[in-house]
């Protein structure tokens, strides 16, 4: 597939300069960073575990929050301060 996305002009001419040194082309260096980004078996993949979190000794997530809404975390982050 053929796209157009927007980085960085730094980001860019690093890219370049690294898939030249690597003797790839710009897309197969970039297709490649999107794949290890985006793999499942990512080792720097964060994994959420609500019950490593305390607030004084006491469990800190709330319950019914559903930590996939980020609408709902900012609002309880930030309250009337939006």
């Amino acid at each position: 597939m053929k796209t157009t996305i927007q980085i960085p002009d730094l980001l860019f001419r690093a890219a370049k300069k690294k898939a030249l040194d690597e003797g790839v082309t710009l897309a197969q260096l970039i297709t490649r960073a999107l794949a290890a980004e985006i793999s499942p078996s990512h080792k720097g993949a964060f994994k959420f575990n609500p019950g490593a979190f305390t607030f004084k000794g006491k469990p800190g997530i709330q319950p019914g929050v559903d930590f996939s809404n980020w609408e709902q975390i900012r609002a309880l982050c930030y309250g009337d301060r939006e």
